[in-house]
């Protein structure tokens, strides 16, 4: 015998995103926008779009090669989160970058010597830098990584992993560590591969 009150059986079939008229599709989360906006769509690597209807499309790199990307929106300063598919067989190279105007303030991917470490560079703050120390991930296969930065802290997380795959940075001890903000240029300041660097009139990679 079971007794209950004021509850029912199941769980809760109420969706925020439906009832905002974005249903997430493809196995996508309905979770609140951490700006605050309402309630969003989290895609799960491999789709994109409001509702996660569009798939990514994958491309191939070459050494010194790079893609500049425009965002349609800004995102909110104090929490950036980087999510990418990748293989590589390369030991060193930047897989992904958010900048502020000029390249002042980073958040960036990238492999070093087949470990994968975020870094983090804002003003007036000393450089941080995060890494996977025991996992190479330049073995050919396919890894989905998870970067998240709310001000000054750091999460890395690769393949839905623990252990090796799982690091953070430690917390910050004052309120003003959770609140340093990076201001993304959403016009210039994304960039999958190399950085590209301006030189007078000629464009080069790094």
């Amino acid at each position: 015998e079971v007794l209950s009150k004021n509850s029912s059986p199941g769980c809760p079939q109420d969706d925020p995103c439906l009832h905002a008229g974005r249903p997430c599709n493809n196995h996508a989360r309905c979770v609140e926008s951490r700006d605050g906006g309402g309630p969003v769509c989290e895609c799960v690597l491999g789709r994109s779009g409001e509702s996660c209807h569009h798939k990514t499309q994958p491309a191939s790199f070459s050494a010194n090669s790079y893609i500049k990307m425009a965002l349609t929106a800004s995102p909110p300063p104090n929490t950036t989160t980087l999510q990418l598919r990748f293989r590589t067989w390369e030991e060193r190279g930047q897989l992904v970058a958010v900048m502020s105007h000029h390249g002042r303030e980073k958040l960036g991917l990238q492999l070093v010597e087949g470990r994968l470490c975020v870094q983090l560079v804002l003003h007036h703050t000393p450089d941080t830098q995060l890494c996977l120390s025991q996992a190479h991930l330049n073995d050919g296969k396919w890894h989905d990584v998870h970067a998240n930065r709310y001000g000054e802290w750091l999460e890395l997380l690769v393949d839905e992993g623990d252990g090796v795959l799982y690091n953070t940075t430690s917390t910050p001890s004052a309120l003003q560590g959770w609140t340093r903000s990076l201001s993304v240029d959403r016009h210039e300041g994304v960039h999958v591969g190399g950085s590209p660097e301006y030189v007078g009139v000629s464009l080069h990679t790094v």
